[in-house]
């Protein structure tokens, strides 16, 4: 996902706050210098556990950053899509 703005430090914050506060997930790492936070997503219909990375990078112009995300569900093969709202 590209965003339009080049204060990346705002960015990061705002998606750590949004991960914690609005979707509950769990952050167990952080590395500001890095602009990458890892989480635990807990789905509210079975517990499961998925493990969660975003990270935010420079975008290709001055005035844009790339939020990049990943996920690995602990169980099965998939994350029940509870990465779909980032």
């Amino acid at each position: 996902l590209t965003v339009f703005s080049n204060d990346k430090n705002l960015i990061f914050q705002t998606l750590r706050d949004l991960a914690s506060n609005e979707f509950g997930w769990t952050e167990i790492a952080v590395s500001e210098g890095n602009s990458t936070f890892q989480s635990i997503a807990t789905s509210k219909l079975f517990r499961f556990k998925d493990d969660v990375v975003v990270r935010v990078d420079n975008g290709v112009d001055t005035n844009s950053c790339v939020i990049q995300m990943r996920s690995k569900s602990r169980v099965g093969k998939g994350d029940l899509v509870k990465t779909k709202y980032i």
